[in-house]
């Protein structure tokens, strides 16, 4: 028989642009509206669920400012900067846990601070090795704070304690442009080390100049045909300098007088373009000048819910494999970085996600980005001195000025446990005060605070597809919802010129995915723009289902996918909707 054209209904496929649109209304954009832990992958920008994490060390002072991954043979150095000091967490090639190493100088202060963690090769007579080379800024809160705080160095294949660069203290922070160490601070400082000596700072090719009148506060190695170079950031300006030799050594260059940025960590190197955040907009230098970096999908909702007074924190990394670079940052209230902003080279679009990370160091050597967290159990180190009686595993302790109580999760030594809150839900690091004395409520015992010291954790990222603590292994929920495509905005092709007054009912969805574990799918919709959303029961679906057959009528229409198991995983491929007229006119 002959088939009639009416009898063939059409059929479309989410056509949805890659990248997160947050800044403007929800029925404006041709983007996703939402996601959480996706990204956006090849050509077609399909979405993708994130790596999972594995956590490898609980026991960092933190919360960590900065972290470096130095490796040499199977095994890797996690070295961190807090305000509690330097550490080190060794593990292997594959990510498996090894010690832990105190590297704090003698006679530290404990304040919080933003860190720059280097290393370079020290030829010293007496000291030949590759040394890790730290410095802390004065004040987490400032980035304009002039005071100068020292250097500090330790041998990188070592586990002793760093050791303060003699006559060596700045503002601003460090930069190894082997074979010179460089520093910076305050009204445009910027000095370097003899060469190949790190801890040489007068005499031989050493020496320093005043190149603008604001405090440079950050600096990155530049590839330069005529030697070492570097791209030199203060608070108004990006300068470049390089090697010249000869009796100046260096020379410096403005690229320009009208810049800005938001914190000293939060730039990054991808593949000889440098990306920042400035105060207001997201920045490069590409091609010898400084550009703006469009973002007309986020760019408001980065301003509008960063916590500004807690600035310094902002920190940038990028996972090269998915060309990404990531901003995290303090989002609303937070004190600390707790969502993260992610621009995709390859695509050029923007998209976010929530987590919580403080530091990191991207995947060089070895092949995993490394990032730094609280404890995913809360635990705080206390000492106590002169403790009396029994304090075991298990007991309750009770301060007796706080009234807060911490559980003893387990005895480091005779003066020293790990402990963590009481409720559970108490905030992190708050429990005890040093000075107060605490009372063991399961035994007789108790003694003086000593110190009470918040522990971080190291985690391996883009690791296997859940979340791995040391406590236990969870699934990871990762979702993406599309654009509005209803009859009113040009069907499935979204904010088409014309449309229909027609609400549309979606018939079936063909679902083509790469996927383990199940998923759901969910109708999302309104009648107008500013009516409220009507979200249909989830649909489950695996890898064999061939349709999904299903009768929601919205005039204004998203779908939210979503997987939510444990090895759960997926990419989206063509997915085909059918769509036809609904029973409804508005």
């Amino acid at each position: 028989g002959t088939i009639l054209m009416a009898e063939i209904k059409e059929v479309f496929q989410i056509t949805t642009p890659a990248g997160v649109k947050r800044d403007g209304t929800q029925l404006d954009g041709d983007n996703y509206v939402d996601a959480q832990w996706c990204r956006f992958i090849r050509r077609e920008g399909r979405p993708k669920k994130m790596g999972g994490y594995q956590e490898v060390n609980s026991l960092l002072p933190g919360p960590s400012r900065a972290i470096l991954v130095w490796t040499r043979g199977d095994f890797n150095s996690i070295v961190s900067g807090s305000q509690f000091g330097i550490n080190q967490a060794n593990i292997d090639k594959n990510g498996g846990a090894g010690p832990s190493y105190d590297r704090t100088p003698v006679g530290w202060s404990t304040f919080d601070g933003a860190w720059t963690l280097d290393s370079m090769y020290d030829d010293a007579v007496g000291s030949q090795g590759t040394i890790i080379v730290a410095h802390r800024t004065n004040n987490i809160g400032s980035i304009d704070d002039p005071s100068p705080t020292p250097v500090y160095y330790g041998l990188a294949n070592d586990t002793s304690i760093f050791t303060a660069i003699p006559g060596l203290s700045v503002s601003g922070g460090i930069v190894c442009i082997s074979p010179y160490l460089v520093y910076y601070g305050s009204d445009g400082l910027v000095g370097w080390s003899d060469i190949n000596q790190p801890q040489t700072l007068t005499g031989g090719d050493s020496g320093s100049d005043r190149i603008t009148g604001a405090k440079v506060v950050k600096g990155l190695p530049l590839r330069s045909a005529s030697g070492p170079a570097a791209l030199l950031w203060s608070l108004d300006s990006v300068i470049r300098m390089d090697y010249v030799g000869g009796a100046a050594i260096f020379k410096f260059s403005t690229v320009t007088a009208q810049s800005s940025i938001l914190s000293q960590n939060s730039v990054i190197e991808y593949d000889g373009d440098y990306f920042w955040i400035g105060i207001d907009r997201f920045m490069a230098y590409s091609g010898g000048k400084v550009i703006e970096v469009p973002n007309e999908l986020s760019k408001n909702y980065f301003f509008d819910n960063l916590n500004f007074s807690q600035r310094q924190k902002v920190w940038a990394t990028k996972i090269p494999r998915f060309g990404e670079i990531i901003w995290f940052f303090p989002f609303g209230d937070s004190v600390e970085c707790n969502k993260a902003v992610v621009f995709n080279m390859n695509l050029k679009t923007w998209y976010d996600f929530d987590l919580s990370r403080t530091a990191g160091y991207y995947s060089q050597v070895f092949n995993r980005p490394v990032w730094a967290s609280t404890n995913s159990s809360d635990l705080m180190r206390l000492t106590i001195s002169a403790p009396t009686g029994t304090i075991s595993a298990g007991d309750t302790l009770r301060g007796n000025t706080t009234d807060e109580l911490g559980f003893v999760q387990f005895v480091e030594s005779a003066t020293s446990f790990l402990v963590r809150p009481l409720p559970v839900s108490e905030a992190w690091g708050t429990v005890f005060s040093v000075g107060e004395t605490v009372t063991n409520l399961s035994q007789v015992g108790g003694g003086m605070v000593d110190s009470v010291v918040p522990l971080g954790s190291a985690y391996i990222h883009e690791k296997g597809l859940n979340a791995i603590t040391m406590n236990e292994e969870t699934a990871i929920e990762s979702w993406f919802e599309t654009s509005d495509f209803g009859y009113p905005t040009g069907g499935s092709q979204p904010n088409g010129i014309k449309g229909l007054n027609r609400w549309a009912r979606l018939a079936r969805i063909e679902p083509d995915f790469i996927m383990e574990g199940d998923m759901t799918v969910e109708v999302i919709g309104r009648e107008f723009a500013q009516s409220p959303d009507i979200t249909s029961e989830p649909f489950t679906f695996d890898s064999t289902t061939g349709k999904i057959d299903l009768r929601e009528q919205r005039r204004q229409i998203r779908l939210r996918f979503t997987s939510n198991t444990l090895n759960g995983n997926y990419e989206m491929g063509r997915t085909i909707l059918h769509i036809e007229p609904g029973d409804t006119r508005s």
